[in-house]
């Protein structure tokens, strides 16, 4: 992909860069599978300023960039330091180029500082921001170039079902049928400057709160399972906390089917997908039963 320059900023976002802003430099900043990233410093009255920006090119562009410029507003407006300000986002004069510009921030290597991390997620959930207590959001957000099915729903089962028939029907169109896949059912939904930690790349919905804990599933390692455990010392689980694991499986596998839809060509990601559902079927057949047993 190629990269950015000075020649490339795109002057419809001058008027969002404070009066007499001078570019000094465009530079690479970061990678990305489907777009361009860049770190842009301008002189602004003597002092060097630094901002983020991205830019995405196809029709897909524009609807990506408003969307993440959504999710990345509420969630800078909720919880101030866990993310980094979106300033502004749209089109360019080449109307095939979209971008969206943030407040810069230096990254360091490394997993964070679980009591930061976890703090601020659980902030974030406690947040009462929803106005209308249902599920959904109120434009369409992108997880990666996949479009989330956000239509308001009353119910979080709901919500979910419909958002779990869209990426499997994405994930079948990417890589064909599975005669295989096709036979495992789920059989059940869950009723129930600065050294701080940063999100980002944000895709938002209203959704609970035990959702976010299923991207921590596939990492399954020690850091993990204390920011987990860390979590749920701050919001406890929900009810029926001995379904817990399975609900964070369920969740999982959203995250598995979205993968195998949006990497086509990475057989792992399928065979995760099926991995996950065969033993979340075979939990409850088993549980079942003992049931009538």
């Amino acid at each position: 992909m190629p990269k950015l320059t000075t020649n490339a900023i795109p002057k419809d976002m001058c008027p969002e860069l404070p009066q007499g802003a001078i570019v000094k430099s465009c530079r690479g900043h970061g990678a990305s599978n489907w777009n361009r990233t860049a770190r842009l410093d301008f002189e602004i009255e003597g002092q060097t300023r630094s901002y983020f920006l991205k830019i995405l090119t196809g029709p897909k562009g524009c609807p990506m960039v408003h969307g993440e410029y959504e999710s990345m507003r509420l969630i800078h407006e909720s919880v101030p330091k866990f993310s980094p300000m979106p300033l502004a986002w749209g089109s360019c004069a080449d109307p095939t180029q979209h971008f969206i510009l943030f407040t810069f921030h230096e990254l360091s290597q490394g997993l964070p500082p679980i009591p930061q991390f976890v703090n601020a997620v659980a902030q974030l959930h406690t947040v009462k921001r929803n106005p209308s207590g249902k599920f959904g959001f109120h434009i369409t957000t992108y997880n990666g170039t996949l479009a989330q099915d956000n239509t308001w729903c009353d119910t979080w089962e709901e919500f979910y079902v419909k958002g779990m028939e869209r990426i499997l029907g994405l994930e079948e169109e990417a890589r064909g049928p599975s005669s295989e896949l096709r036979k495992i059912l789920v059989p059940f939904l869950s009723k129930a400057g600065n050294s701080d930690p940063l999100m980002f790349d944000a895709s938002a919905f209203w959704g609970h709160n035990e959702y976010e804990l299923s991207t921590m599933r596939p990492l399954s390692n020690e850091w993990a399972r204390e920011c987990v455990e860390s979590y749920h010392a701050l919001i406890p689980k929900s009810e029926p906390i001995e379904d817990w694991d399975a609900r964070n499986s369920l969740y999982a596998i959203r995250t598995y089917a979205h993968d195998s839809a949006l990497y086509p060509d990475e057989p792992k990601f399928r065979g995760k997908l099926m991995e996950e559902m065969q033993n979340l079927v075979a939990q409850f057949a088993e549980d079942h039963n003992e049931a009538r047993g």
